[in-house]
């Protein structure tokens, strides 16, 4: 696939942007990515499950429009997508179309087929179909996970391809500086936990999940490992007294990363908790490929590296390649019809509805993802003979 922007291109057929009233609302995920142990079988439908279920009561007090899901097999015909793209159903085959800024014709039909005449609400759509979307005038409002995990609950950011719904969105987004005084308290904690014994100059270096799409080199479409890093890994081993490898808590086995690590005798694995790691004032710095957790390092004092880069660009001005716009962080008004009143409001038909904010309760969303990220070691209780 070729991978270089063409946002100013509009002589292909599809480069004009279609202006209309919506008839309906596609809730979708990445109707792209499939298993890695069954190729051609999808793996995200679950995530539109989560997110046409959380959002079936708000949407219906605030329009009429009808609501259904769109996914692989379920209104987008991802096999006749990737014969179009010329990949196979794979997760290597996903990888490499992932970021793509052109589609062929035939592929752009599928998306049309699926998607036209709708406001998309998504939950991480897939780059390579936000971008045909944008360029056939389809409005798009998806949500991405937060890097910073340790707050009272997981965050969500939102984001859009049409500014005024963009511009909506920044009424409601979470002061992250409240994440400082919740760092705080998570390393407080840990002051009751056992202790760990470290050198003062130690760093830690976090490992990933295997076709995670955080590891997708933007330029290649190729999913990124250890391999591609080994210069980096040993300036770890020169700059730290010991370097700590942490694998992700969802990779219980990494033999590919794990072959990588075992090279390097200085560096140890552990299992502690990575707020544990983080709450300790030998630990320096936090480094890996893409995670996360160089973001929420330097709440707690540390300095995050990343070798290759974030996954979402937090700080974007303007629209990205693909037509969205930068990712703000929600709490939980989501939740609630007045959000979506706000939101769809410049480009859908609202009606008025209850506009009062729900209850707050912590860890709703981290529930109902099922995920913790290894947050739940913050919430269980130490005993005090091991503190």
């Amino acid at each position: 696939m070729r991978r270089r922007a063409s946002r100013a291109r509009r002589g292909d057929g599809y480069g004009c942007r279609v202006t209309c009233t919506p008839r309906r609302i596609a809730i979708t995920a990445d109707v792209l990515r499939p298993r890695a142990d069954r190729p051609g079988t999808p793996i995200t439908s679950v995530n539109g499950q989560w997110l046409q279920r959380l959002l079936a009561y708000p949407l219906s007090q605030v329009t009429d429009l009808p609501v259904s899901r769109v996914g692989w097999g379920e209104g987008f015909d991802a096999e006749a997508f990737y014969r179009a793209v010329g990949e196979p159903p794979t997760v290597e085959g996903w990888a490499a179309v992932h970021y793509a800024a052109d589609l062929p014709p035939a592929a752009m039909a599928v998306i049309e087929a699926a998607f036209a005449g709708s406001v998309v609400v998504s939950c991480e759509i897939t780059p390579c179909i936000a971008g045909a979307l944008d360029r056939l005038g389809v409005p798009v409002i998806d949500t991405v996970g937060h890097p910073i995990r340790f707050l009272d609950d997981l965050l969500n950011a939102w984001r859009s391809n049409r500014p005024a719904v963009n511009e909506r969105l920044q009424r409601f987004e979470f002061d992250l500086t409240q994440a400082h005084v919740q760092a705080g308290l998570v390393a407080a904690k840990m002051a009751w936990a056992p202790p760990i014994v470290l050198p003062e100059n130690t760093g830690v270096l976090l490992g990933q999940v295997d076709g995670d799409k955080a590891l997708i080199d933007r330029r290649s479409g190729r999913l990124l490992g250890f391999a591609d890093f080994v210069e980096s890994l040993f300036e770890l081993a020169e700059r730290y007294d010991r370097v700590l490898y942490r694998a992700h808590p969802y990779q219980a086995a990494d033999p590919t990363a794990g072959a990588v690590i075992a090279r390097f005798k200085s560096f140890h694995r552990t299992t502690s908790n990575f707020y544990r790691l983080l709450a300790h004032h030998g630990v320096q710095g936090v480094h890996a490929i893409s995670s996360g957790g160089c973001a929420e390092a330097p709440y707690f004092g540390k300095a995050g590296h990343w070798f290759h880069g974030p996954l979402y660009d937090f700080g974007l001005t303007g629209a990205d390649e693909h037509g969205l716009r930068r990712p703000i962080p929600i709490e939980h008004e989501w939740l609630w019809p007045a959000f979506w009143h706000a939101v769809l409001e410049p480009i859908a038909p609202v009606r008025d509805a209850p506009r009062a904010p729900g209850h707050y309760r912590s860890n709703r969303i981290r529930r109902s993802l099922n995920a913790d990220w290894g947050f739940g070691a913050v919430d269980a209780v130490v005993s005090p003979a091991l503190g």
